[in-house]
């Protein structure tokens, strides 16, 4: 039998510990580590422009969330960008966190940013989410409710949105960095 190490040990007496504790037993007492403070941390090695919390009407799924965030992100790079960003290695970057509503519909939280990201309409940008793209024939994006509403805040760090983005990716949520839409 391999001989365990002390942080292995721990990490075993754990899993057990949390089974007693579902079965009903006491629990044992060990060190954990504090994920919320690292989620913290490694947000806060980044400038962001932009807070944006995104939601959704109906129950939606995961992966369909996703799809319609990077459909948004990529339509906002396009406008900032131009259509060939990719090539050029331009585009928002960031963090995004998928969480459940009350409700149980999932709804997403993303710090962004990107060269003259702030310069970008608000509503324009909360009616481009809303309407998930569409538009009319001439253009112009349609006024039906698609996706859902979209807060959309300039980044300021006294809010505490680093904490509140922590928090979230700490309960459980997915979190992604990087240029985010694909």
């Amino acid at each position: 039998m391999k001989k365990l190490t002390k942080l292995a040990i721990q990490i075993r007496e754990n899993s057990r510990s949390s089974l007693a504790k579902k079965k009903g037993k006491a629990r044992t007492n060990w060190p954990k580590h504090n994920l919320r403070k690292g989620w913290q941390e490694l947000l806060e090695r980044y400038d962001y422009d932009l807070f944006v919390t995104l939601t959704f009407r109906e129950d939606i799924e995961h992966w369909k969330a996703k799809k319609r965030f990077e459909k948004w992100l990529g339509s906002l790079n396009n406008k900032l960008f131009g259509w060939r960003y990719r090539r050029k290695d331009l585009g928002i970057w960031g963090a995004v966190a998928y969480e459940s509503q009350k409700r149980g519909t999932l709804h997403m939280h993303a710090l962004l940013g990107a060269e003259s990201l702030k310069e970008l309409n608000m509503d324009y940008m909360a009616k481009l989410w809303k309407c998930n793209g569409q538009r009319d024939r001439n253009g112009n994006l349609l006024d039906r409710i698609v996706n859902g509403h979209a807060v959309i805040k300039i980044y300021d760090p006294t809010m505490n949105t680093i904490k509140y983005m922590a928090k979230h990716i700490d309960k459980g949520g997915c979190f992604r960095q990087g240029h985010l839409a694909v």
